[in-house]
């Protein structure tokens, strides 16, 4: 019996290898009948000279492909870390003290901080600030790309002005009479008053 077994098994295997045997060959030959139609195609296009493929146009193919830092000839350095742009703060409006609109050439008088009054006309820079235009009553004030219109009466200058405080100086006696000065806005106001 196991002689029988064993004549099946081979039979079987023949059968088996004849079957595989003819599946490869229709498959070569379907390939090869769309090989020569891809080759039938193609040929139009490739060039009758073609160029001998040399190792050293890889490099740069190789270097895309690594992926190690270490191994790659272009070193990239990360972009400084930039931060978001902040306006400056805007400066302080100019004081208004006055306007002269007399003939072609009108005029603003204005002062900044500690700087005091100034004369100024269309196109003049006060404190950061450019003069658009102005009338009797408004101005126009351009700082960077932002304009301004306001009112003279909301630039007026409404900060005490310092007066100087002084004592009254006594001065020496003349004919009986004395004389006493006491400040004012306009000046020293000085009297002769008598001796008593």
């Amino acid at each position: 019996m196991s002689e029988r077994r064993l004549f099946y098994v081979n039979a079987l295997l023949v059968v088996l290898a004849a079957w595989l045997g003819m599946r490869l060959v229709s498959l070569e030959s379907h390939r090869a009948g769309h090989v020569m139609a891809i080759q039938g195609a193609l040929r139009e296009d490739v060039p009758d000279e073609v160029q001998s493929v040399k190792a050293a146009s890889y490099a740069a193919v190789a270097q895309k492909m690594l992926f190690s830092r270490d191994r790659n000839a272009d070193v990239l350095v990360p972009a400084p870390f930039v931060h978001p742009m902040v306006p400056p703060p805007m400066p302080p409006l100019p004081k208004s003290h006055g306007v002269m609109m007399m003939g072609g050439n009108p005029r603003v008088i204005l002062s900044v901080g500690a700087e005091g009054q100034k004369i100024y006309g269309f196109g003049d820079r006060i404190g950061g600030w450019e003069i658009v235009k102005f009338d009797s009553k408004t101005i126009s004030l351009k700082w960077m790309d932002k304009e301004i219109t306001r009112d003279f009466a909301e630039l007026v200058d409404s900060s005490p002005v310092p007066v100087p405080v002084q004592v009254a100086s006594k001065l020496p006696e003349v004919d009986g009479r004395k004389k006493s000065c006491v400040p004012s806005p306009f000046g020293d106001k000085c009297i002769w008053e008598p001796v008593k």
